[in-house]
Parts: structure tokens; C-alpha cells; sequence
């Protein structure tokens, strides 16, 4: 409490010319731009000036009683934001004159943060237990609080008998007109999500793809108009309800289903920054996985979009089960950024600066020296349509020394992976080494790899309308160039024509090796 009282005295000396109401616009300000601490100060201020008599029951009293708490359960919203449960509990002492339903809410929400499960029960069991007390938001929330708890602890039939009785209440107050449609729409996608989990616990996986069906459903028939009048202001949970639903369908094999889910990829791009951490990890799988099905079925602008949007949820990719997912992933979306229906330089190197980061989760060491190698070609190809001579210089001495070792390990996937990087070479139609090349050339040489020196000079002097002639005149059979898009296989390899996309996604979530190649 030190800490809170030199806060204090600093927030009051800085804002003491402030009026009551600017100093709450300014805190509710801060609030908005997630500057919680700031806000915090702002509210202890408010509240030290607002400190009301307890003993007057004149209306005025009241009032002010009122306002005291409303300005409390606001700096404990703050609280909650900074994980600060003691200071709330601080706040909102049982043994003061507070006892709406939203300071029990708030005190559950605190002993939910301490772990302490069966108190935050008790707090809203001892706040309203069953009995409704008309419509009142918070009242809602606090309800389906207690349902979820239930859920925690284990209590399915407590828990299922919870999320019934507020959607009977919930439906019930829709229909007496009591609540708009985005608060009815965000209620029910919390009771359908909490369903699912439910039956998921039942293992009834049937009945839980139901439940998120209902609740996407239910988004769907509220119009554009209505959710663009309430500034899009849809409850988060939607995109986990999406993700979830996308990887159920998935599980079931209902692909037509689950991709049809994915045809407005807006939503996700704006719900990235409120998306529950413990979704994020979902929302990726799902982008990634659909960006790869619009790949192999030649939707590239789709791709490209599920692709740019997944980078927003990338802070979830320490949290994926298979670790190596990710890593596939990353080095198929760089490949994909370079070539030239889809190319993004910038992309590239961010997915590639990305794979480089995560290349210890790779395993055995054989296996990530390969995906190793196959970034550098990668970033060296970024490189060339950047004409960064001096980078492409160091890239291509580090690609040199880690090509001499994987070479004795793994020679044809070393030599699946140059003629892939000859193909990029020949189509990116760029040449940045200049007085560089003959050095090269040289280098290449060095390492007994005199067809592909030539071949790489001959991409990095010429367009790629003459590059496999002149290919050709160097007798490079070993390599020999397609003109086919590349498409990843744990390792970049070219696609001929004898490789057959599957009429069937391919949903093997841990790229094994031919991921890619079906």
C-alpha cells in the first residue's frame, strides 16, 4: 500500500486543479487507450474527494453513496486489468455498506484470480443465487460467471442447470424488449460456447459442434446494419467460437462446412487485439490450416489474406501443442510471398525472421539443419528482389557453411531444396551481385556445386524467359528447372505434374513430410 500512497499524493498533486468531471473523462480516456495504471491513479483521486458520509440516509447521501460505488467498481475494473485482486478485495470489504451485484461480481473476480474458486462461488451465490432481480446486465454476467465456475470445478449438472436458467431469462427479457440485440447476441455466444465445453467434457462432440453451430447462426441473422450501428461491438468470444467450430468440423471431416466458416476473414483481422489468449492459439491453427487449403486449391488471394491476418495472432505460436507446426508453417508462407502470383518481399522476410526464431523446436538436429538450409535459400531469394547486395553476400557465406555439413547427411533433400531455389532465382528476374558474382561462382565451385554456380549465374544475368536454355546449355539434367509454382514439403520442392493435389484438404496439423505435396 506504500506503493499505492506515493501514487496518491503524486496523482494529487499533479491533477489537483482538475474538476470531478474532467478528471473521470480523463480516466475513462485512459481506460479506452488500455493505460490502466494511469486510470487507477485517476480513480483514487475521484474517490478520495468523493469520500461520503455512511451515517446520512438523506437522498443527497444516497447519491453520493451511489456515485462513490460506481467510481469504485470502475478503479476496481482497472484493478482487474493490472491483475491486482488483493487491491480489490481491499476496495470492496465485505464489512462496508457495499452490496450490489456488481461489487460480489467484482470480488468473485478477484478470488477467480487468487485461484480460490469455491469463494468466488460463495460471493456470487450469496449475491443473487437463482433469483432474478429483473433485467440487469451485470446480473447476467455475474450468472453466467457462476456457470463457468461450475464448469471449472467439474460440476457439469450444476453447470448445465446455470447456463439453462439464464438462457431461459435471457430469452425471456428479448422478447419483452428489455435488451437490444448485440446485448442478447453476446449473452447467447457465451451460454453456446460454455454449452460446447460442456459436452465436450461428456465427450458428446456432436452435441457440442450444435451448440457453436447455434451460436454462429445466431450471429449470422443479425444484420450488418444493426452490429455496424453498435460499432461492431460483438462479444470476442466469437472468433473462438469460430476456431473451435472450424476445428471440430475438421475432426468430423465436414471440410466444405468448416471452410465456408472462413468466407469473411475480416473478423478476425478485427477482433485480433481482444481475442482471449487462450483462443489465439485456435484462431491460428485455423489460418493457417485454411491458408494452406486456399493454397493447393489455387484460391491465392485468399491465402494470402488467411496469411497477412495470421501475424497478427503469431504471439500464440509458443503455446501451439506441436511446436514444429508453426515452424512448417512460417517457411510455406515465406515460399509462398515470394512467388511471383503472390510475391510480398516484406511478408517473406517477416515470416522468415519469424522461423529462424522458433528453429529450436525442430527436432532431431538433422531435421531442423534442413528446414535451417532452406531458410537461408529462402532469405537469400528476399534478398535478391530487395537488391540488398551486402546482406545477400552473408547470407549466402552462412547458407555455404551450413549446405557443407547437411550435404553429407541429407544429399537428395539438399538437392530438392536447390532446384526449388533455382526455380525462385529464375522467376524473380532481379540481379543484385553484380562484382559479386564471379565470386559466387567461385564459392559454389569450392563446394563441388559447379552446375548450380552456373545455373545461378545464368538466373542472376538473365531474365527468366532464357534461364532454362541456358540451364540447359550447362548441362544441369541433375537439377533440372520447372517452370511449375513450388509448393513446401518439408523443404521447398517444385511441383510437377505428376503431383496430384488431393481432392481432399490435406489437415495433417503437423506437416509431416508430405504435407504439402498431395
Amino acid at each position: 500500500m506504500l506503493g499505492d500512497k506515493r501514487t496518491l499524493t503524486t496523482t494529487t498533486q499533479n491533477h489537483g486543479a482538475i474538476d470531478l468531471k474532467s478528471l473521470l473523462l480523463q480516466a475513462k480516456d485512459s481506460f479506452r487507450n488500455q493505460q490502466y495504471q494511469s486510470a487507477a491513479n485517476d480513480y483514487l483521486v475521484a474517490l478520495e474527494r468523493l469520500t461520503p458520509s455512511s451515517l446520512s440516509q438523506t437522498t443527497e447521501a444516497k447519491k453520493k453513496r451511489e456515485f462513490y460505488r460506481q467510481v469504485q467498481s470502475w478503479l476496481c475494473d482497472c484493478y482487474l486489468q493490472l491483475n491486482a485482486p488483493l487491491k480489490i478485495l481491499e476496495q470492496l470489504s465485505p464489512s462496508a455498506e457495499y452490496t450490489s451485484i456488481n461489487s460480489y461480481y467484482l470480488r468473485a473476480r478477484a478470488y477467480v484470480l487468487l485461484d480460490k474458486i469455491p469463494e468466488a462461488i460463495g460471493e456470487l451465490i450469496y449475491c443473487h443465487g437463482n433469483d432474478e432481480q429483473g433485467y440487469d446486465l451485470k446480473w447476467m454476467e455475474s450468472n453466467l460467471l457462476l456457470a463457468t465456475l461450475y464448469i471449472q470445478q467439474h460440476d457439469t449438472q450444476a453447470g448445465y442447470t446455470q447456463l439453462q436458467f439464464c438462457q431461459n431469462t435471457l430469452t425471456r427479457w428479448r422478447s419483452n424488449g428489455a435488451i437490444g440485440i448485440i446485448h442478447y447476441l453476446n449473452s447467447n455466444l457465451e451460454i453456446q460456447y460454455h454449452l460446447c465445453q460442456l459436452h465436450r467434457m461428456n465427450k458428446n462432440i456432436d452435441a457440442a459442434i450444435q451448440a457453436l453451430k447455434n451460436a454462429y447462426q445466431l450471429y449470422l441473422s443479425v444484420s450488418s446494419d444493426e452490429l455496424e450501428n453498435d460499432n461492431n461491438n460483438v462479444h470476442p468470444l466469437l472468433v473462438s467460437i469460430i476456431s473451435q467450430l472450424f476445428l471440430l468440423l475438421m475432426e468430423k471431416r465436414e471440410w466444405s462446412t468448416a471452410f465456408t466458416l472462413l468466407n469473411d476473414l475480416s473478423l478476425f483481422e478485427k477482433t485480433a487485439h481482444a481475442c482471449a489468449t487462450s483462443a489465439q492459439t485456435k484462431v491460428l491453427t485455423m489460418l493457417l490450416v485454411y491458408a494452406k487449403h486456399s493454397y493447393e486449391s489455387g484460391n491465392h488471394p485468399k491465402a494470402a489474406e488467411a496469411f497477412r491476418i495470421s501475424l497478427s495472432y503469431m504471439g500464440a505460436a509458443s503455446r501451439l501443442e506441436n511446436k514444429s507446426m508453426i515452424v512448417f508453417s512460417l517457411v510455406f508462407a515465406a515460399n509462398f510471398y515470394l512467388l511471383p502470383e503472390s510475391h510480398n518481399t516484406e511478408f517473406a522476410l517477416q515470416y522468415i525472421q519469424l522461423a529462424f526464431k522458433r528453429l529450436d523446436s525442430i527436432s532431431p538436429q538433422e531435421e531442423r539443419d534442413i528446414i535451417h538450409l532452406e531458410l537461408l535459400l529462402l532469405q537469400l531469394v528476399a534478398l535478391q528482389y530487395q537488391g540488398d547486395a551486402d546482406k545477400s553476400i552473408l547470407c549466402f557465406n552462412d547458407l555455404i557453411a551450413l549446405y557443407s555439413r547437411v550435404k553429407l547427411n541429407s544429399p537428395q533433400k539438399c538437392e530438392a531444396l536447390l532446384r526449388s531455389t533455382l526455380t525462385l532465382f529464375a522467376q524473380s528476374k532481379i540481379g543484385v551481385f553484380s562484382d559479386q558474382i564471379n565470386v559466387l561462382a567461385h564459392e559454389l565451385e569450392k563446394y563441388q556445386l559447379e552446375n548450380l554456380s552456373l545455373a545461378i549465374l545464368s538466373s542472376l544475368t538473365t531474365s527468366s524467359s532464357t534461364i532454362q536454355d541456358e540451364a540447359q546449355d550447362y548441362s544441369v539434367s541433375t537439377l533440372s528447372i520447372s517452370a511449375e509454382p513450388i509448393c513446401f514439403s518439408k523443404g521447398v520442392v517444385v511441383a510437377t505434374k505428376e503431383d496430384a493435389i488431393s481432392p481432399e484438404p490435406n489437415t495433417n496439423l503437423s506437416f509431416n513430410k508430405d504435407s504439402f505435396r498431395r
